[in-house]
């Protein structure tokens, strides 16, 4: 940030300080006036700005990064987070949440079906050769990528599958309902459905050929 001073030269002196040194004239030895410029009170409200986002749940994050998209003009953003919001709204009037407004689980299972439906867009423009409607689909979904948990790669997915087919007591691919309806639960929000249901289609048929 610039100092109000003409001529002034600006120095970093540590967190919350600025010193400037103001030169008199161009045809006279430096006339150093020190101007402290106090910016603590700045710099302690950034932090507890930062504080406070971390405290955040996940509706008042997405309200947020509205705000950001918008002060910062970020079309498919604001596009995406204002539809997102609308969504989560429906969600709650159907679920008469009034004010306690929905669970970060719950916000998370919006997010979810947002992303389903940008990935099946995607599925249905590359079928149509449609390029341009694919970057767009892919841009917001990777916005919407931003509200998930972390997600889990193949191999831990399949770790868990294991596990559930063994609670299951699974032997074939017929079983396979008993597997996911133990599995799905805890991969909630962290795995793609899809691919839960390949791997664990993938281990019963293993275990079938065995």
């Amino acid at each position: 940030m610039g100092f109000p001073i003409k001529g002034s030269i600006g120095l970093e002196v540590g967190a919350g300080f600025k010193l400037a040194i103001y030169r008199k004239s161009l045809f006279q030895p430096y006339s150093v006036v020190i101007f402290i410029l106090y910016y603590f009170e700045r710099s302690t409200a950034r932090n507890r700005n930062k504080r406070k986002a971390l405290n955040m749940n996940l509706r008042e994050r997405i309200s947020l990064d509205l705000k950001n998209a918008l002060r910062g003009r970020r079309i498919i953003d604001l596009s995406v987070l204002r539809m997102l919001q609308s969504a989560i709204r429906n969600r709650e009037i159907e679920k008469k949440k009034g004010d306690a407004g929905l669970t970060d689980e719950e916000v998370i299972e919006v997010v979810t079906s947002e992303i389903k439906k940008r990935k099946e867009a995607i599925e249905g423009y590359m079928k149509g050769q449609r390029q341009d409607l694919v970057d767009k689909e892919k841009a917001e979904l990777e916005v919407l990528m931003n509200y998930m948990p972390s997600q889990m790669g193949e191999a831990e997915i399949r770790k868990e599958a294991k596990k559930a087919i063994e609670e299951a007591g699974a032997k074939i691919p017929q079983d396979m309902g008993r597997v996911m309806k133990i599995l799905m639960p805890r991969m909630k929000g962290k795995a793609d459905g899809a691919l839960v249901n390949r791997i664990v289609k993938e281990e019963l048929e293993k275990m079938l050929n065995s």
